[in-house]
């Protein structure tokens, strides 16, 4: 075979190769106009790519393997702050799981199926259950301990535990009325304690817990609490604010009580019915008078002054008011 016979074959292949680059740099070129043309008018955004729910979901789940936090921001201030979506991380010895709501609660139907009783366990960290696995809380016994006594045909009974450390009254009240539409609950357990009335704490970056409030950016950083003295002071005592004796404890009271009104309106608009449930040292009847003067007696529930003293989780109050009733008549009763 002559020289120019075995260069015809090689110079074919060549002219493809160029053919098919330069139809793909053509391709590859339009592509990219178009692209600049929509980011010059705005159509395209980085948004546009988080619009795909695969995207957005991956995106999210990096964040929160990446990052050193517990805590995420909400986009009401009212609220200030959840757990990372579902984040898993030991802390403390203890494993903290949220769901993809930012709660320490397994995953759960969004908007509740017909045949489900769902009852909701609203408060701080009690319910959260600080220094608690999970299943120890109060709401894993509380939902065994009604199924059990309900019957068999009963229906499918779900407590869910809707709780954040340093949540006040106006975070959990705000948090349950955003999800009211879908949750639907049954029954609301709401369990207070005197901090409720405190500012709760809001996130700083990578997700750690700061010294404001999402509440009032207004204070910067200087958040309030009715145990300041004793805390970061030393003084061996508290102040008033849970006392209802002054203008900042009167206020507080104040806004707390519209929060806790709305919410129970929603609540029963959908419904349900809510429980109240004090755990507060001493006498709660100054709580009980500004918080919920409209609330009938027998929606409201005190934890024994033992319990508080041996500081003992709510578990036993829960059980003895249930036991007191009869788990079926609870049921009947509330739900």
């Amino acid at each position: 075979m002559t020289p120019s016979k075995q260069a015809a074959p090689l110079s074919a292949k060549l002219a493809v190769l160029f053919g098919a680059s330069t139809l793909a740099l053509l391709g590859a070129s339009g592509y990219l106009l178009s692209m600049v043309r929509e980011l010059g008018q705005g159509r395209l955004t980085s948004q546009s790519y988080l619009d795909d729910p695969l995207v957005r979901a991956s995106v999210v789940q990096t964040l929160v393997d990446q990052a050193g936090g517990d805590w995420d921001s909400h986009n009401d201030p009212d609220v200030g702050r959840v757990m990372r979506p579902r984040s898993n991380k030991m802390r403390g010895g203890v494993q903290l799981v949220s769901n993809s709501l930012g709660l320490r609660e397994r995953e759960f139907d969004m908007p509740k199926p017909e045949g489900v009783v769902r009852v909701v366990l609203l408060g701080d960290s009690f319910i959260f259950g600080t220094k608690l696995e999970a299943d120890s809380r109060v709401g894993c016994f509380l939902e065994e301990y009604l199924r059990e006594g309900a019957g068999e045909d009963a229906p499918t009974i779900e407590v869910l535990h809707y709780g954040l450390i340093s949540w006040n009254f106006i975070s959990e009240s705000a948090y349950l009325r955003r999800q009211l539409s879908f949750a639907r609950p049954d029954l609301v357990v709401h369990l207070t304690v005197p901090n409720d009335i405190d500012d709760c704490y809001s996130i700083r970056g990578f997700g750690a817990m700061s010294k404001f409030t999402a509440q009032h950016r207004d204070r910067a950083d200087s958040l309030i609490q009715y145990r300041h003295p004793s805390v970061m002071l030393g003084l061996g005592e508290i102040n008033y604010l849970t006392r209802g004796a002054d203008h900042e404890s009167l206020q507080r009271y104040q806004r707390a009580s519209q929060a806790l009104a709305r919410m129970i309106s929603a609540v029963r608009r959908q419904g349900g019915e809510y429980l109240h449930v004090f755990r507060w040292s001493g006498p709660s009847q100054t709580p009980r008078r500004l918080l919920l003067p409209d609330l009938p007696d027998d929606r409201i529930l005190y934890l024994p002054e033992s319990f508080r003293r041996s500081n003992m989780k709510p578990f036993p109050v829960m059980l003895q008011s249930t036991q007191s009733i009869g788990r079926k008549s609870f049921v009947e009763n509330f739900i």
